[in-house]
């Protein structure tokens, strides 16, 4: 088996369910994908699939690790019910009791708190731009534990260093931030190396959520979390 932690093994000829190891990031990890004649199906750890996309080819499936750290939505507003807030939830499509995306605009002049836990896809990147940070109200904070590319960076640098927004960024665009970056220095910032989702409880569930997909997998039953093919 292979963890990310070993050289890349040679003979990859006859892989066909290959799950992206998981860690910070690394695109090296990726690699394997174009080595793999045979391979059928990607499975990332992460919600978060925009790191493998530049590696597929027509045919392969694409399955994400939703659920793997829980429904990090949901489990957030879990852990604000002590605090006796209203919860707005937001997500792709409209249904009971969540508005949909597009409706964020008219959404947006009222919270306080604004938490991105949206996996980055060509519909999301830049979303919270000069237009979106603009219409939240002054002093709110935003909070980004989803990918750094959903924030355009120089709009929301500009918030914070009028002093109007605060920040909350456990990842960050670029990523890993240069030291040298502005951000470092802007006021009203705190900033996490992407380590969010890393806690005692996460290897555990992660080995449970990737034995349950390969045992799918190999007994010929559907996919879950499949975002990319048939």
């Amino acid at each position: 088996m292979y963890d990310g932690t070993q050289p890349i093994p040679e003979d990859l000829d006859d892989v066909e369910f290959y799950a992206v190891p998981y860690g910070i990031i690394d695109l090296r990890l990726c690699e394997p994908i174009a080595r793999m004649p045979r391979l059928n199906v990607v499975q990332t750890v992460t919600a978060g699939y925009d790191h493998v996309l530049p590696y597929l080819r027509p045919g392969l499936t694409v399955a994400n690790g939703r659920g793997v750290h829980g429904s990090i939505g949901t489990a957030i507003e879990r852990r604000l019910a002590g605090f006796e807030v209203e919860v707005s939830r937001v997500a792709r499509s409209a249904r009971p009791g969540v508005r949909a995306i597009s409706e964020i605009s008219e959404l947006l002049p009222q919270p306080d708190i604004v938490i991105l836990s949206i996996p980055l896809t060509p519909e999301t990147d830049g979303l919270v731009n000069k237009d979106f940070l603009a219409k939240m109200p002054d002093g709110a904070l935003l909070v980004n534990v989803s990918r750094g590319r959903v924030v355009d960076t120089e709009a929301l640098l500009a918030e914070l260093n009028a002093g109007r927004l605060h920040a909350a960024l456990d990842v960050a665009e670029p990523e890993p931030l240069p030291a040298d970056h502005p951000l470092w220095s802007a006021p009203n910032v705190l900033i996490s190396p992407h380590v969010g989702g890393l806690t005692a409880a996460l290897a555990p569930r992660a080995r449970r959520f990737l034995v349950d997909r390969v045992r799918r997998y190999q007994a010929g039953e559907p996919l879950t979390n499949v975002v990319i093919g048939p």
